[in-house]
C-alpha cells in the first residue's frame, strides 16, 4: 500500500497539469493537518453590499451601499450618513476621527461625537489614507503629491499640507503607517517618511531607505511588517512583504501565474487584502475579481463561497473584516448580509464545499493499477451525518464520476474511509480530487492507495 501526501497548498503550473495541487477552503497550519477556513454565522444586517469596515472607539462601522451605518454588539444597526458613489472605501481612525475614503469620489470624516463631515480644503479625489501622529495623510488618485490634515484637525486640508517622494519619478500609490514610519508606494518604489513634528515641513524622506519594488494594491500588516501585490522593476506581479531595504516575494510561481496570466493592471489594482487569525495562524486573504487567495505563511490556498459544479474557482463573498467585540465581522461583497467568522461549515446558512487536488506519480512508461483508496480522517464535533465525494483522473483535466462515501456522524475521530472495487488502470500518473461539505480535517500523510 502507497502513502500519497495530500497538498500544503496551491502548487504547479497550468503548463504542466499532472503536477498541479491546491487546497478549496482548506489551510495547512504546519503540523501535519489541513483544517478548515472559517465559515460565517448571520449577525446583523446592512443598507447594501459592504463597501469598507472598521473598529473605531471600540464600535464597528461599515459603509454599507451608500449609507454610514454602525453595528452594535447586539447586531443592532445604526444609519449614521451618506457615503455616495458604488466605489470600495478606505478608512483609517485616530483618537477623535474616522476618516473615510472613496476612490474614485469624495473625502468624509466622522468625528467622536457622532459628526459626519465632508472633508474641505484641498481635499481631492484619494485612493488611500492612513495616519501618523494624529495626522490623516491622502494619496490622491492622479499619483502626485501626497496631502495631509493637520494635528487633531481631521476634516480640512490647509493649502500648503503637500509632499511627495521624489527621489524616484513614479506615481504614488499607496501608503501605509509601519511602526510610524510612513511607507509611500509609487508605481516602481517604496519610500519612507518619518514625522519630525516641523509644523511646516513635518515629513522627512528616510535617505537610503527606498525600496525598488513598485506598488499596485492591497497593503496588509502582517506580523511586524506588511505584504503588498507589487512588481519589481522590469518584473513581473507578484505578492511581496516588506521587509529591510528590500521587499522578497511571497507567492510562488503557481501564484503568480495567475497574477499575469489571467488579470489585467486594471483589475489587479482593484485587489483588496483582509487580515485576520483563524486557528492560531495569521492570514491574509487577496480577494480579486475571479479568486480569492489566502495566504498564511506555510502556503496558499483558495477560499471561496458556494459550490460550483463547473470545477472553476470564484471569489470569497467576504468583502471587508474587522475585529470588533471579540470577534471578526464581515461584509458582503454581493448583499446586505454581516456576520462573523465562526467554525461552523456554512457562510449565512449556506454549505462550503472544501476540495483537495493531489495526484499519484510513479517512473515514466510504468503502468499501475488501483484497487483501493484509504482516507484517514478527523472529524469535527458536531452530531450530523457527512460524505465525502472522490474523483479520479488519467490526466488532471478530465476527472470521471464522483464516488460518495459516509464519514459517519460528527464526533468520531480518526475516522477510516474507504473506497473499494478498482478504479482501472493508469500510466505514470493518476489525479485524485476529494470534496466535502462536512465537518472534517485531513491528515496530510492520511491517503493510502492498495493497487497493483
Amino acid at each position: 500500500m502507497a502513502q500519497v501526501p495530500l497538498p500544503i497548498g496551491i502548487v504547479g503550473d497550468s503548463d504542466i497539469p499532472k503536477l498541479q495541487e491546491s487546497l478549496v477552503n482548506l489551510f495547512n497550519p504546519g503540523d501535519n493537518t489541513l483544517l478548515k477556513t472559517p465559515g460565517i454565522d448571520s449577525f446583523a444586517t446592512g443598507v447594501g453590499v459592504c463597501r469598507g469596515s472598521i473598529d473605531f472607539n471600540d464600535e464597528h462601522y461599515q459603509v454599507s451601499g451608500q449609507k454610514l451605518i454602525k453595528i452594535s454588539s447586539a447586531g443592532i444597526k445604526t444609519e449614521l450618513g451618506d457615503i455616495p458613489g458604488t466605489g470600495e472605501c478606505v478608512m483609517a481612525v485616530s483618537f477623535i476621527a474616522l476618516e473615510i475614503i472613496v476612490k474614485g469620489g469624495g473625502g468624509f470624516s466622522f468625528s467622536a461625537a457622532g459628526v459626519l463631515s465632508t472633508i474641505g480644503g484641498s481635499f481631492v479625489t484619494a485612493v488611500d489614507v492612513d495616519v501618523i501622529n494624529q495626522r490623516f495623510v491622502f494619496v490622491p488618485a492622479d499619483g502626485g503629491p501626497l496631502f495631509f490634515t493637520d494635528v487633531n484637525d481631521p476634516t480640512t486640508i490647509p493649502a500648503e499640507n503637500f509632499f511627495d517622494a521624489e527621489l524616484l519619478p513614479d506615481k504614488n500609490k499607496g501608503c501605509i503607517n509601519l511602526r510610524n514610519d510612513f511607507y509611500v508606494g509609487g508605481e516602481n518604489s517604496f519610500e519612507i517618511f518619518r514625522n519630525v513634528g516641523d509644523t511646516v515641513a513635518p515629513f522627512l524622506r528616510v535617505d537610503g531607505g527606498a525600496v525598488e519594488t513598485g506598488y499596485v494594491a492591497a497593503r496588509a500588516r502582517y506580523k511586524g511588517s506588511f505584504l503588498f501585490l507589487g512588481k519589481e522593476r522590469e518584473g513581473s506581479f507578484a505578492f511581496h512583504i516588506m521587509g529591510s531595504g528590500q521587499a522578497p516575494k511571497i507567492s510562488n510561481p503557481a501564484i503568480d501565474e495567475i497574477l499575469n496570466n489571467e488579470y489585467t493592471l486594471g483589475e489587479l489594482e482593484q485587489c483588496l487584502s483582509q487580515r485576520f487569525t483563524w486557528k492560531g495562524v495569521d492570514m491574509v486573504a487577496f480577494r480579486l475579481a475571479r479568486h480569492t487567495l489566502l495566504f498564511y505563511g506555510a502556503g496558499w490556498s483558495y477560499i471561496q463561497t458556494g459550490i460550483d459544479s463547473a470545477d472553476t474557482v470564484q471569489p470569497w463573498d467576504v468583502n471587508h473584516l474587522a475585529f470588533s467585540y471579540g470577534k471578526y465581522l464581515t461584509g458582503s461583497a454581493t448583499s446586505s448580509k454581516i456576520g462573523t467568522l465562526e467554525n461552523i461549515t456554512t457562510e449565512f446558512g449556506d454549505k462550503i464545499e472544501r476540495q483537495i487536488d493531489t495526484f499519484i506519480k510513479a517512473d515514466s512508461d510504468t503502468y499501475f493499477g488501483i484497487d483501493s483508496i484509504f482516507l484517514n480522517c478527523i472529524t469535527g464535533t458536531k452530531l450530523v451525518e457527512g460524505t465525502i465525494g472522490l474523483q479520479i483522473s488519467k490526466d488532471s483535466i478530465i476527472y470521471g464520476p464522483q464516488v460518495f462515501r459516509g464519514l459517519g456522524k460528527g464526533g468520531k475521530y480518526e475516522q477510516q474511509v474507504v473506497w473499494y472495487g478498482g478504479a482501472g488502470d493508469f500510466e505514470s500518473f493518476a489525479g485524485i480530487r476529494l470534496r466535502t461539505t462536512a465537518d472534517v480535517n485531513f491528515s496530510l500523510d492520511g491517503l493510502k492507495v492498495n493497487g497493483s
